[in-house]
């Protein structure tokens, strides 16, 4: 009887949070203005693969190969069945939904069927995701938050290590980055197997996929090493933390300039070529911390569901440092960041505190972009103070998160 009763407590936390998910999304999806959008690039590289030119050789591509997949797809629909906006946005629509599952499901590891708790977390992402809608379905970031989502649900509730690894390596196909993520996932494997046979074999079987499809990959697109040195050449972008020092420093007469490079508006100041190079070392050195302070908080703990919450808020910090400490931050990596800031709501003690502060930086994000961007590239006052007060948060979020990575003893953080 009581489990029919928590089953039927599921099914309607999950129903209102959907059904307002469709309701806030058909909004979403007809209100994006155009002029901020980047389909137009991605039906660019779509129609183009499709009447047979080469990417990387014939066009430039920032993005690593499989990317291409996403466009190639809503491309070739498109000839046949409506337009490419409208089909990649129902594709990344899709992908939208295979989030608030995965939330769903993640949301409820920690605390069973507590319905309340799932349903904090669902309606955050909804709420953090529809402040972004200018964002979520015209990038392609969301496929990578649902790799992520889905390489946590593997490990952490499915304990399929080789197919966790194997998203994540899909999406380092995708956008480079998430391969910050393998000495986390490295660390809990090892402490959940205890086995390092074990770790090394299914970790390997994923290397040895990867290899594979980047092999294939490289026989049909060429040579793409040009996105490495494309990212590696990139500048302060405006966005950046660092931007906003530099900012906050015209404001008191130092001199700055803004230009557009590498497809995106650049600060450029006497100090912003070091920090440009610097902020590669600032990031390794914080991500080096949360990996060992991640391993320190599991490796004695014999509470596996303690360790999957702090797995969890482990990726969410190692994220974080990397978007406040790069040298470039565009508003759709916090999509990235959304899906998993919701679930560690779940964990905290005062999550209603959690959630307004990913609240008011979704809202200054997208005060920033697109609203306030073109008085932000004219280095107007309230544009910048927007964004020094939108980087605040995001360093506070972060500090928070290491600060509960490296206290924390109980299950809710």
């Amino acid at each position: 009887m009581r489990r029919s009763i928590s089953r039927k407590a599921s099914v309607a936390g999950i129903t209102v949070p959907f059904l307002l998910f469709v309701f806030v999304r058909i909004l979403n999806f007809t209100s994006v203005d155009l002029r901020w959008s980047d389909t137009h690039l991605y039906k660019f590289f779509a129609e183009s693969i499709i009447a047979g030119q080469q990417p990387f050789s014939d066009f430039s591509v920032e993005y690593p190969p499989l990317t291409l997949i996403l466009f190639i797809i809503p491309g070739f629909v498109a000839r046949y069945v409506g337009d490419f906006v409208t089909v990649f946005r129902i594709e990344m629509a899709i992908f939208d939904l295979g989030c608030l599952l995965l939330i769903g499901k993640l949301a409820t590891l920690a605390f069973g069927s507590e319905t309340k708790r799932m349903l904090l977390a669902l309606m955050l992402y909804i709420v953090l995701t529809a402040i972004s809608f200018q964002l979520i379905y015209d990038r392609f970031d969301m496929v990578v938050a649902f790799l992520l989502l889905l390489a946590i649900y593997l490990a952490t509730i499915r304990r399929r290590w080789t197919g966790a690894y194997i998203a994540i390596w899909v999406a380092a196909l995708i956008k480079l980055f998430p391969v910050i993520l393998f000495p986390l996932f490295l660390t809990m494997h090892m402490r959940e197997s205890r086995n390092r046979n074990e770790v090394v074999n299914r970790f390997g079987l994923s290397v040895l996929v990867a290899i594979g499809a980047i092999i294939a990959v490289s026989f049909l697109v060429g040579d793409w090493s040009s996105v490495f040195a494309y990212h590696g050449k990139r500048g302060i972008q405006v966005e950046s933390l660092y931007s906003a020092v530099a900012l906050l420093a015209s404001l008191a007469g130092l001199p700055a300039q803004i230009k557009h490079e590498f497809g995106a508006y650049q600060i450029t100041d006497s100090f912003t070529p070091f920090l440009a190079q610097a902020s590669f070392v600032f990031m390794a050195f914080s991500l080096l911390a949360v990996y060992y302070f991640f391993w320190r908080a599991i490796r004695k703990s014999k509470d596996d569901t303690a360790n999957s919450a702090r797995f969890i808020w482990s990726v969410l910090t190692a994220l974080l440092a990397f978007v406040v400490l790069n040298k470039v931050l565009s508003p759709q990596f916090l999509i990235w960041l959304f899906p998993l800031a919701a679930i560690v709501a779940v964990y905290k003690k005062r999550p209603l505190i959690w959630s307004g502060l990913w609240i008011l930086t979704a809202i200054l994000t997208g005060a920033i972009f697109p609203y306030h961007y073109q008085a932000l590239i004219r280095m107007e006052t309230g544009a910048i103070l927007i964004l020094v007060a939108r980087n605040i948060l995001l360093v506070s979020l972060a500090t928070i998160s290491l600060k509960a990575i490296i206290f924390a003893r109980e299950r809710t953080l």
